[in-house]
This record gives structure tokens, C-alpha cells and sequence, in this order.
């Protein structure tokens, strides 16, 4: 990113408490009810957010804003010492607005000479006699410049209706530099049109219809509505004011299996989709610390591209990391294909169907295995057509000259962030699973697993593991659908990289142009967790580690499946047993990766959370993997947990410093 020479920043008159022998109070224009947030963090400077709710009616936000003037807005920043939250000297402070068309959010652009790397700093924003909650950051050093360590965490897929999100108030007490969200930070759908049925277990909270209605999001005001309910959770809060937020969109921010030129959840009566994808990226770029529409104080640094849609992007950390933020979506995506996951899945069904659902014992040479393999043959075409476009050629090559420079700087690891499991994902193998358990010596689990799959493809009342069930008609389709896309290596998959095999492979190549720098890839998007090592499509050599993370709350195979009656470590198993390059898949969890990066190692967490109970931010670590540079990923142990801060305690200390706050003390310390 060029960033120009230093300019001052403007001096205004500024407040923070109020005096009690003023002869005028000061009036309550606002409330900073979404908290604060930071984000895109350089060597000399930050993008600092917030939004001001208008009173009008006071202390409300049960009508339509009405207010049509800019509200003032002052901002400062300061140096945080030795833990300490008291307001101390500004090192740079100033005015802004909080204007109308952009729903009275404030962005600001904020560099300074005066900003110093590796500080921690504190910020806070006043409109009128309200103050925001505290938000903290720490810049990063130049590229050229030493940095030891790093810790930040990634996550993906927040879907309000359900679950709460404790994986952010859980990543909140790391003291992080920084946190990824690589995708699906909100979800458009409405209540009645959207994964959740009447009386669904799995559905947690509602919407409050009176500020956020429960339809589904298409127009400018549907989006920020529900950016403002996302914003109005507590865990939310904390984590966005604890560190600086690095996010790239998917398909749930605009609309479900989103392209360059539609999506699969956009229909008619909803207008033109580029008016609703303009009206969803504009809302997210409103809602969200990126660089896009912050007050810059040098606008000649901004690229017409970036102003536009900041899509991808380079942030460095030092000589120690550089995050490359890639964008999957709305840039240069192709159509998808005729076929998908349901189409197919229908069609083996019908096959199937066709020959009365025969066992798998019965299916060599028979004419529905000549069906299924014609499938396969026509699915093969589909995702491997060499114009299934993800990333399109600009960015590609955008990818290998940073990769190549990122190298020739001494730069010791490149993080790769984006919204999908890149992995090739073969479809899961529960035969060669049951084999492969009794070649380990593994005995008793392989005919476990044996009985679960004899007992799934048959009806009547069978002996499901240690207790009596009916094994329905239903069952045993789908657990036969599942066998013989494993057996004939069939995709399902097509909203990804395994939709897109050519462009993964251009992908590939474009990580390998150097090697001199150890790559990770980061990616979201299934729900479920998965690890393993990328490899270039010809060469065969190991090109990066991967980590695909779980969801935040969003459902996962253990929901979409769960009519198949498959243990989760037999599901697990049969995943892997086809795919050699996974070293580890979790598909019952939610949470988020956590990272400690220095220079010779990358550890990583899968920490898992409760999403059915409000304020439980404890979290446990599944798994962890050790990448050395230079290596491929190894599990390694996770390291001790400490000792959580309760929900209420540490949501009686916020309440308590918002309330002083409010009436003109210092801030209060409130442990991470």
C-alpha cells in the first residue's frame, strides 16, 4: 500500500467530560449504542469505526431515523500504558461527522507520524455529552522492519438465528494483534424464508421485529438493519473494540451461492441483482472498519479499485507476515454450472430408485453402476471446464507478484485469506474408512462401523450400536446416496474450489512462484473444521498448509446429515480415508482458529464453543498443529487454557465503565 508523507492532522476543542459547574450542559445529540471497532492496520495509522444513533425520538430506535443533518463527532487517541484504561494525553485527536447517507456510521482513516508501532493504543469517540466504549489497536511495523510474534484468530460464517456468538467473546480475552472474518459476517436470510422450520431445535434467538424485521434482506435498508442487529451483540462488541479487524465478504453477506452476476438466493420480485449486491456491499463497507469510505486524510493514496470494493489486498506485519486478502465472489466469479449439489444428489437418488435401492454388495457391474459412473463423467466436465472462474485472471496475477515480492522482501510468512476449503475433497469413503480402521489394528472399531452402515442401508428395527432403532426407508436412501458417491468418487461440492478445479490449479501455481517465504491459506465456508497440506496439480509438492476453520454458529454436516444416523468419528473417518492430504476434519463444533505466529513456528488452535447459551465464552481446544517453516503441518499438543473470566463478571465490569463513562469518569479497567 503507498502511503504519502505525513500530514497534520487538525486540532479541534474536545471534550471528553463533561463539567458540572458549566453554566450550558451539553445536550445528548446521540448514543454509540453498536459499540467501536478498528480495522486494516498499517505502520502509520488505523481505520477507526463507530456509529452514532441519532435521538430522535430519544434514547429510541423504534422509528425510521428522520434526521437529515450530519451529527458532530469527536474522536482521539491515546497511548495505553502498562494496562492502565484511564484517558490519558491524546497523541492525535479530531472532528468528524456522522452523516445521514451513510447511515450515521463513522469511518475514519487515521494516520499520524505520531502512531508508533508495537504500541498499544486506546481510542474512543464523543458526540454531544455521549461517549462510545473504548476500542484498542496496535500497529504493525513497516514490511522492511523486525517483528517477533503475532497472535490473531480467524473466523467465518455468524448466522444470528443460530446461535450466540461466545467465539468471539472467547477470542476477545486473547489479546490479540489482530482477527481474520473470512466470510459470511452476516446472513441475509428472514425467518420465514430460511434454514430454520417451525419449532427447529437448533434455532436459538429471534430478530427483534420492531428495529430489525425478519424478512429477508435485498434493499440499502434491509442490509444496515441487519449489520446494526449484528452489531447490537455484546461478544461482537468486545471483540471488535479489543483488536483490528481484517474481513473479506462471501455469498451470506449479499445473498446465498452469490456470482459476478447473480445468486442462487436472488429472485424475481427482488429487483436487479447488481442493485442488490451495490446495496450489500455498500452496507457492509458502512458497518465494517475496511477502507472503503473512510474520511481519508490522503486522498491520493486511495486506488480507484479499492475505493470501489477494497476487494484483494496486502497488509504487512513486519518482516514476520504478510496477510494476502483474496476475493472470491463478486469480482470475477462465472455462473455456476447446470449441475449442483441437489441436482446430483437427486440424480444418484434416482438411480437408485431405479434399482430398487439394491446394497452396495449388489452393485458391480450392474447397469446402475454404469448410471452412476455416466454421472460422474458429466459432473467431472462440469468442474473441470477451464472457464469456472473464482478468482479471474486480474487478481491470479495480482497473487504471484506479491507472492514473488513478498519473498525478495525477507518476508517469513505469507497468509493467505479466503472464504472456502480449498483442499480437493474427494467425497467421503465409510468402506475404505472401516478398512483402513482395521488395517491400524483398529478391530472392534471397524465392525462397529461395519454394523452402523449394515444397520443404516437396511429398514424394519435393527440394533443400532447398543440400542434398538427403526431404520427407515429414508435412513437408508440417503446413507445409500452417501456410499455411492463415495464408492464412485462423485462431487457434491460445487459452490468452491471443488466446483473450479482448473482455476484451483491456477491458484496452485500462483502460490508456487517462490518458496523462499512459508505459505498458510486460511479459509471458512463449510461450517466444519479441516487441516491438511495443498500441493501443486503437477508437481505434486507440497505448495502450502491449510486450515479451513468451523463456523461461528452456523450449522454443519452434524445438522445436515444427522437423517443418516452416521457417528461423527465414523463421518470423520470416511472423510479422510480418501483424501490423503487431510490430516484432521471436525465436523460437529463450532468456534474459531487461533494463532501464535513467530518466526520459526505456527501454532494453531481449533477452539470449540457453546452457541446455545448467552454469555458462555469459555472455549476448548479440539486440535493443534504445528507448521516450522519450511514443514508441512504436524499435530502437536494444545497448550494450557487460562482461566476464563466469567461472562457476568466481565459484563458487569463493561456495564460499569459504559456507565461511568456516561457520567464523566475515567474509564474502568475491565479485564480481557
Amino acid at each position: 500500500m503507498a502511503i504519502g508523507s505525513a500530514v497534520l492532522l487538525s486540532v479541534t476543542v474536545y471534550v471528553l467530560v463533561k463539567n458540572p459547574g458549566a453554566a450550558t450542559e451539553v445536550k445528548t445529540i446521540g448514543h454509540f449504542n453498536h459499540g467501536v471497532a478498528s480495522g486494516h492496520p498499517h505502520h502509520r495509522g488505523v481505520v477507526l469505526w463507530t456509529r452514532v444513533t441519532p435521538s430522535n425520538p430519544p434514547n429510541s430506535e423504534t422509528s425510521k431515523i428522520n434526521a437529515s443533518e450530519p451529527l458532530k463527532v469527536n474522536w482521539q487517541v491515546w497511548e495505553e500504558r502498562d494496562g492502565s484504561r484511564s484517558i490519558a494525553t491524546p497523541v492525535i485527536k479530531g472532528e468528524t461527522s456522522a452523516r445521514p447517507d451513510r447511515d450515521f456510521t463513522v469511518k475514519l482513516d487515521i494516520r499520524s507520524d505520531k502512531l508508533e508501532p508495537k504500541v498499544r493504543y486506546a481510542f474512543q469517540f464523543s458526540a454531544g455529552s455521549e461517549r462510545s466504549s473504548i476500542g484498542h489497536f496496535r500497529l504493525p511495523p513497516a514490511g522492511d522492519q523486525p517483528l517477533d510474534s503475532l497472535k490473531y484468530a480467524v473466523f467465518s460464517c455468524s448466522q444470528w438465528l443460530a446461535g450466540y456468538f461466545n467465539a468471539y467473546g472467547a477470542a476477545a480475552k486473547e489479546d490479540l494483534d489482530f482477527w481474520l472474518h473470512v466470510g459470511d459476517f452476516m446472513y441475509e436470510y428472514g425467518r420465514e424464508k430460511g434454514e430454520f422450520k417451525e419449532n427447529d431445535p437448533d434455532f436459538v434467538r429471534g430478530f427483534d421485529s420492531l428495529r430489525h424485521p425478519e424478512h429477508e434482506t435485498v434493499t440499502l435498508d434491509d442490509y444496515r438493519e441487519r449489520h446494526a442487529l449484528y452489531r447490537l451483540d455484546p461478544e461482537l462488541q468486545q471483540l471488535s473494540a479489543s483488536a483490528p479487524l481484517i474481513p473479506i465478504w462471501d455469498d451470506h453477506d449479499v445473498a446465498n451461492n452469490a456470482w459476478s452476476g447473480g445468486a442462487a438466493n436472488h429472485n424475481k420480485g427482488e429487483g436487479t441483482w447488481n442493485a442488490r449486491k451495490i446495496a450489500g456491499l455498500l452496507a457492509y463497507h458502512e458497518w465494517m472498519p475496511t477502507r472503503h469510505l473512510a474520511e481519508l486524510v490522503e486522498e491520493a493514496t486511495v486506488a480507484k479499485k479499492a475505493e470501489l470494493w477494497e476487494a484483494w489486498r496486502r497488509i504487512d506485519f513486519g518482516d514476520l507476515a504478510s496477510v494476502l486478502v483474496l476475493e472470491t465472489r463478486h469480482s470475477a466469479r462465472s455462473a455456476p454450472g447446470k449441475l449442483d449439489r441437489q441436482m446430483t444428489f437427486d440424480r444418484i437418488d434416482d438411480h437408485l430408485k431405479s434399482a430398487d435401492y439394491p446394497p452396495p454388495e449388489k452393485w458391480a457391474g450392474s447397469k446402475l453402476e454404469k448410471d452412476l459412473l455416466t454421472l460422474r463423467a458429466d459432473v467431472h466436465r462440469q468442474v473441470n471446464k477451464d472457464d469456472n472462474i473464482m478468482l479471474g485472471p486480474e487478481q491470479i496475477a495480482w497473487l504471484e507478484n506479491h507472492v514473488q515480492n513478498t519473498s525478495k522482501q525477507g518476508v517469513k510468512w505469507r497468509l493467505v485469506a479466503q472464504s472456502h476449503v480449498v483442499h480437493p475433497m474427494a467425497a467421503p469413503d465409510y468402506q475404505g474408512a472401516i478398512e483402513k480402521s482395521r488395517a491400524a489394528g483398529s478391530v472392534d472399531l471397524a465392525e462397529k462401523w461395519s454394523r452402523v452402515l449394515k444397520n443404516a442401508t437396511s429398514t424394519g428395527t435393527c440394533q443400532d450400536i447398543l440400542k434398538p432403532v427403526v431404520c427407515s426407508n429414508k435412513r437408508k436412501h440417503m446413507v445409500l446416496n452417501k456410499l455411492a458417491a463415495g464408492r464412485y468418487q462423485i462431487n457434491m461440492s460445487f459452490d468452491d474450489w471443488m466446483g473450479s478445479v482448473a482455476e484451483r490449479d491456477r491458484f496452485m501455481n500462483a502460490l508456487s512462484a517462490d518458496k523462499s517465504s512459508s505459505t498458510l491459506v486460511y479459509g471458512g465456508d463449510s461450517h466444519n473444521a479441516w487441516a491438511g497440506t495443498l500441493r501443486h496439480p503437477s508437481s505434486g509438492e507440497a505448495v502450502a498448509s491449510h486450515f479451513a476453520g468451523q463456523s461461528v454458529t452456523s450449522r454443519g454436516f452434524e445438522h445436515y446429515e444427522k437423517d443418516a444416523g452416521i457417528p461423527a468419528d465414523f463421518d470423520e473417518a470416511a472423510w479422510l480415508a480418501p483424501n490423503k492430504d487431510l490430516e484432521w476434519v471436525d465436523l460437529s463444533h463450532r468456534g474459531f482458529m487461533l494463532i501464535s505466529l513467530t518466526k520459526d513456528m505456527h501454532h494453531l488452535e481449533y477452539r470449540a464453543v457453546d452457541t446455545k447459551t448467552k454469555g458462555n465464552i469459555a472455549s476448548k481446544c479440539l486440535a493443534a498443529f504445528g507448521v516450522a517453516r519450511g514443514a508441512g503441518p504436524k499435530r502437536v499438543d494444545c497448550r494450557p487454557d487460562k482461566k476464563a473470566t466469567s461472562f457476568a463478571q466481565a459484563l458487569s465490569a463493561r456495564r460499569r465503565g459504559q456507565a461511568g463513562l456516561r457520567h464523566g469518569r475515567s474509564p474502568l479497567s475491565v479485564s480481557n
